[in-house]
């Protein structure tokens, strides 16, 4: 899990704090539901990325969206180009929203939507600074 300055924006405190959730999602519609009914409660807009999923990751995914279109936003990749391109699309994607930071949570359930308050809170107090942390599966 992390959590970035959405590309583009040089947020110095000055502005006001405007996180998202942002999630790759590859395949993951078993994890994906579940996931999302977590983060619901963080009151964070959501951003999903479809990595190049199948049919069954895709339908899922706009099922979600559909389903939850106050706070979920979906982006899609025709192909996978990797978690890496996802992420920065984005983040992308997020600085056109006007969000000034993004919690990079993985689909896959390996990280916790519990983590989320404490990421924000240390974006807070250095809203500059890249924060990371080593998912729980693999501590």
């Amino acid at each position: 899990m992390s959590v970035s300055t959405a590309v583009g924006e040089s947020h110095s405190g000055s502005s006001p704090f405007r996180p998202c959730v942002l999630v790759p999602v590859y395949n993951h519609e078993g994890t994906l539901v579940l996931l999302l009914d977590k983060l619901k409660s963080s009151g964070l807009p959501c951003i999903l990325v479809d990595e190049g999923s199948d049919a069954a990751g895709r339908d899922t995914m706009v099922s979600l969206r559909q389903r939850e279109a106050a706070w979920v936003r979906l982006v899609r990749h025709g192909t996978n180009q990797g978690k890496g391109a996802a992420v920065m699309t984005g983040l992308r994607a997020a600085a056109a929203e006007g969000f000034t930071h993004a919690v990079q949570i993985d689909a896959d359930a390996q990280h916790s939507p519990a983590d989320i308050p404490k990421f924000l809170d240390a974006a807070c107090r250095t809203p500059r600074a890249l924060r990371t942390e080593i998912p729980r599966s693999r501590r």
